[in-house]
């Protein structure tokens, strides 16, 4: 029974299409997933063979699922995440137990604006950016030489959460506050601002090929 695990999936988008292309391959589909609300509507995922539910998705708790599935006589090719935070972690799980070749390192890197931003530093288009650490002296910081206006937003989030655009000192800090608040133990991020329209490109890079996906 070959099968693909995914790990966390979305009602629609491009995690939702990589389930019904495996389907349509004739792969055995096996979601793992925290949203206890996808369980209750199972019959809107007829493409997903199989559903398993974690309280709060850890390593070991994934592993253990995955030998169970493997003990089932599940012949595991793949394990696939197109959500965050569990894309690095799948591919690396894919890596280990399917033979995959997969960029872990570049997916870690994604996974996180401030490593993003490191990466691609050198790189021209990469906005001018700060990262404020967690025990930093917030009025010292504040009352830097700072050129407005500012975005601020959390290193981890997805989506556009957590992404706050000021125009001054006081809507720094007020954004500053509110961030240490919320994620007390997380940087945050600043970056200049970048006037004009939004381009969202997914790239596939194999053997150093660009191809673009989507």
């Amino acid at each position: 029974m070959e099968t693909i695990i995914f790990i966390e999936t979305s009602k629609r988008g491009s995690s939702r299409e990589a389930v019904k292309a495996a389907a349509r391959l004739g792969f055995i589909t096996v979601l793992f997933t925290e949203k206890k609300r996808f369980l209750k509507r199972r019959k809107e995922f007829p493409d997903i063979k199989q559903m398993i539910h974690f309280d709060k998705m850890t390593e070991d708790l994934i592993r253990t699922e995955i030998s169970q599935l493997q003990i089932q006589g599940k012949i595991i090719n793949a394990i696939i995440s197109f959500v965050d935070p569990f894309v690095s972690l799948a591919a690396q799980l894919s890596n280990e137990l399917c033979k995959s070749n997969i960029s872990v390192e570049a997916l870690r890197n994604m996974e996180d604006k401030t490593a993003t931003r490191r990466a691609l530093k050198e790189n021209p288009t990469t906005p001018k950016f700060e990262v404020l650490q967690p025990m930093a002296n917030i009025t010292d910081f504040i009352n830097k030489e700072h050129s407005f206006p500012l975005i601020v937003k959390s290193p981890l989030s997805n989506a556009s959460k957590d992404v706050y655009l000021v125009e001054n000192k006081y809507e720094l800090k007020k954004a500053i506050k509110k961030f240490l608040k919320i994620y007390p133990d997380q940087q945050i991020l600043l970056e200049e601002y970048l006037d004009g329209p939004q381009y969202l490109v997914e790239v596939l890079v194999h053997n150093g090929k660009i191809n673009i996906v989507a």
